[in-house]
């Protein structure tokens, strides 16, 4: 298979997967429906991004449309060190609910722009570097709240919404639905589905249903989800009802049995066995680790 699809998990009071690496490896094609910003805070990168190469130099930007087929393919040697920022499709259409009739296309000229979208990474990464290098972590995911901050996400949200701002404003263009190469037209297929899926996966859905409503059939189906995500229909619909009930889980104090029928889990069963596979804990276990480590802070 040439490419996968990367399910975005984003912290519950931020609506973006944000991470800074200081050791980035490879990263193969693949595509997701959210908007990546990827910066280079120290040495530069290569980026392949449907086709396109793209070599991103020291303190520079790269921008990834939603369902552009993308990769970072080498590093400089040196040192290496990159701020990603996966803003959420949902919080965009919430925002801007056209988002699907058009595309960001950066351009360099505006260098006013540029500039203040530059500034705001390095904001960010300056609120994190040093600690990394103290703590000795290479990699790190941004959460809703730092040690003794617990507003730190109004902060992370406010640069959020002004990226948005000045991508909405200054580079947004109608995207040219004449020239979308095939492959680019089933993702915008499966954008519609997993749009679908993730709207309803509460509900008792099944392959059948999901078939029917698109009129095509149920094996055409699985066949071309698995060719173009990486994983079959019934796999992805499980890892969306199981981060929900994760996100329940660490949030609210709702039952076990709760969280699974609220989450479209068939039985309790189905959801304590695939709770366990992917985070190595039953439900029960984990949260009581989770309140074990608060009665500590």
């Amino acid at each position: 298979m040439e490419y996968n699809y990367e399910i975005v998990t984003t912290p519950k009071n931020i609506p973006a997967k944000i991470i800074i690496n200081s050791s980035p490896e490879v990263v193969y094609r693949h595509w997701h429906k959210d908007l990546e910003l990827i910066y280079s805070y120290e040495g530069s990168f290569v980026s392949h991004i449907n086709g396109a190469i793209h070599s991103i130099r020291n303190k520079e930007l790269i921008l990834v449309n939603s369902g552009d087929i993308h990769s970072v393919d080498e590093y400089s040697k040196d040192k290496a060190t990159t701020l990603s920022i996966l803003i959420s499709y949902d919080f965009i259409k919430d925002n801007y609910p056209e988002i699907d009739n058009i595309e960001f296309k950066l351009d360099k000229k505006n260098f006013n722009v540029i500039d203040k979208l530059n500034e705001i990474h390095e904001e960010i990464c300056g609120m994190y570097v040093d600690d990394m290098k103290i703590s000795n972590k290479s990699l790190l995911f941004v959460e809703e709240e730092k040690p003794n901050n617990k507003f730190h996400h109004l902060k992370i949200n406010s640069y959020l919404y002004e990226i948005l701002y000045l991508l909405l404003y200054n580079y947004g263009i109608e995207k040219d639905t004449h020239i979308t190469l095939k492959t680019q037209k089933h993702l915008e297929r499966f954008k519609i589905i997993t749009e679908f899926i993730d709207n309803n996966f509460k509900d008792n859905i099944s392959l059948d249903e999901i078939a029917c409503r698109y009129d095509i059939t149920k094996e055409y189906l699985a066949t071309i989800f698995k060719k173009y995500m990486g994983i079959t229909v019934g796999t992805y619909l499980k890892n969306k009802r199981l981060k929900s009930a994760y996100m329940d889980l660490v949030n609210t104090d709702l039952s076990i049995n709760q969280l699974a029928f609220d989450n479209g889990f068939p039985n309790i069963k189905s959801f304590i066995n695939s709770f366990k596979e992917y985070y190595g804990q039953t439900p029960y276990a984990y949260r009581k680790d989770l309140e074990n480590k608060n009665k500590l802070l």
